[in-house]
């Protein structure tokens, strides 16, 4: 005949898991930038969508195929493009992955001799160009 008694390992899987921290641990803050880092993720996640809808090598789809299928995407993109404008950079880190993911998206804002004579998109070139060197993109 079993044991009527729950065991120790029983009443555990039982328990949440908020009661098996230790009283006074630490608990992980969430990152400060966390916002924008998953808007990051949401914008590349849509853009990548949208490359693999446009850069057809065999070219097989037409171009109301490609828009059809892009304007399943759209929505989704624009929304994390405005989250992605509205969060703000708190961290060096959410600083930099916002540069690398515009340089992804627009590589030639890499370099600044690209826009000629333009104060400010020189300026703003050179900037970008120094967030990336810190960062990795993924498609330099």
């Amino acid at each position: 005949m079993s044991d009527p008694r729950p065991t120790r390992r029983g009443l555990l899987a039982l328990a949440p898991a908020a009661a098996l921290v230790p009283a006074g641990a630490a608990v992980a803050a969430p990152h400060p930038d966390a916002e924008l880092l998953a808007a990051v993720a949401r914008f590349r996640a849509t853009h990548d969508a949208q490359a693999a809808i446009y850069n057809d090598p065999d070219e097989t789809i037409d171009d109301d195929a490609r828009d059809a299928a892009w304007n399943v995407h759209e929505p989704e993109h624009h929304a994390a493009l405005d989250a992605l404008c509205a969060a703000r950079a708190t961290t060096l880190e959410g600083i930099v992955a916002r540069g690398v993911m515009l340089a992804e998206y627009a590589p030639d804002w890499l370099d600044p001799e690209w826009s000629g004579e333009y104060v400010d998109d020189r300026q703003l070139m050179s900037l970008l160009r120094d967030l990336v060197a810190m960062g990795e993109p993924r498609n330099p």
